[in-house]
């Protein structure tokens, strides 16, 4: 694996203006033949209330085990910084947020 593989990482980057999961880089797990939890915490989680337009306010805890993939994590900050202008209910959003990881991760 080379860093040269990542868009993000170790490189200068832009926040992103919407979330999109092709923002999300994925590196080969090196340890398939046993499961570990991959634990982050995003404590300054924002969106926008889809009703108030208002900003809204979370900490969203993310956990998975890897099977093939692991989620770089700057890629990830970036990605979950992208939904500060995104108008939806949290409820909706952590769900998009495990679909996106999970594809990614196949």
């Amino acid at each position: 694996m080379s860093t040269q593989d990542f868009k993000m990482l170790g490189k200068a980057s832009n926040f992103p203006e919407s979330p999109d999961p092709s923002h999300l880089d994925t590196w080969d797990n090196d340890n398939t033949k046993r499961d570990y939890i991959i634990k982050f915490d995003c404590r300054d989680f924002t969106s926008l209330c889809p009703v108030t337009g208002q900003p809204d306010f979370a900490t969203i805890h993310i956990q998975y085990i890897p099977k093939k993939k692991c989620i770089e994590t700057k890629s990830l900050k970036y990605y979950l910084h992208a939904y500060r202008n995104t108008q939806a209910f949290n409820e909706q959003l952590v769900n998009r947020i495990a679909d996106d990881i999970i594809e990614v991760c196949k």
